[in-house]
């Protein structure tokens, strides 16, 4: 069995929490300058699997969705919506709403209809697309929308303890830990 490096944030920043998950990788690894202190702590751990590890890594959670409402010759409406305890519970930035909101306003010709006065949700008419059928451009919305608000649309389920990631900047930023710490220190925000 490989041992496996776990990459992990060492602060909290707009893309992502302290404790985040960032990559796991099978050893040996040469992680570059910019994955070092003080942005990032490397977990060893010398008795998992890589796979073992990725059950945890893989596990998403969806804080924004979209569906469409109706649509007629002129376009299409659609709500979008964030989950508010997701927000909240993993420490998203509140503003994540408004920025979607505003970014299909500018890039898509977006109509806003109405919204939550908490930003929660919004309603908006999308004009038809001229150059390509409806199918490949709500594809390309979605892609979009998940390329530039990539991590805060979805969001790691588990992250290791602030604290654990604390005990590792301590100790020079590389700390080798068991498998079974490893998942004592697993915290998973929807519980």
């Amino acid at each position: 069995m490989m041992p496996v490096e776990v990459l992990i944030h060492a602060i909290t920043h707009r893309k992502a929490q302290k404790g985040f998950i960032q990559t796991v990788m099978d050893q040996p690894v040469v992680w570059g300058s910019r994955e070092t202190l003080p942005n990032y702590v490397v977990l060893t751990i010398p008795d998992a699997t890589k796979a073992e590890v990725d059950t945890y890594t893989n596990n998403w959670v969806n804080t924004f969705s979209y569906e469409l409402l109706g649509s007629n010759a002129a376009g299409r409406r659609y709500k979008m919506s964030v989950n508010p305890k997701v927000v909240t519970d993993f420490g998203i930035d509140k503003g994540f709403g408004i920025e979607i909101k505003n970014y299909v306003v500018s890039e898509y010709g977006a109509v806003l209809v109405n919204a939550a006065v908490n930003q929660e949700w919004a309603t908006f008419d999308i004009p038809n697309p001229t150059a390509v059928g409806w199918t490949l451009y709500a594809q390309q919305i979605k892609a979009d929308l998940l390329d530039v608000f990539e991590t805060q649309v979805a969001t790691r389920r588990y992250i290791f303890s602030p604290a654990d990631v604390d005990i590792a900047v301590a100790a020079g930023g590389f700390i080798e830990i068991t498998k079974a710490q490893a998942i004592a220190r697993i915290v998973d925000r929807l519980a």
